[in-house]
């Protein structure tokens, strides 16, 4: 699996809901692959929300729009205490 990250003020809510349109657009066009999730965890000490997209390997999603309007850093896996799952099957976890 590969893991990427970006972050979003927490009161823009319009792109918020923008990043799941998006991510599920490209979760139907790769046919619901297991183990694609889009994730979010509050930032407390800041005004920011951060997001992880995990994708499987064998997925090359990153030429999607997804990546184009919310532009992501690959990223190590992240601990999942305080993750809230947006979107995707997280394979069981």
């Amino acid at each position: 699996m590969s893991w990427y990250t970006f972050s979003l003020r927490k009161d823009d809510l319009a792109r918020y809901d923008e990043s799941q349109d998006l991510f599920t657009t490209m979760l139907l066009t790769h046919g619901l692959p297991n183990g694609m999730t889009l994730w979010v965890k509050p930032k407390f000490a800041t005004e920011e929300n951060m997001f992880f997209a995990q994708i499987p390997e064998a997925v090359n999603a990153t030429e999607e729009d997804f990546f184009r309007v919310f532009p992501s850093t690959e990223c190590s896996s992240p601990s999942k205490a305080g993750l809230s799952l947006l979107i995707g099957n997280s394979d069981g976890h």
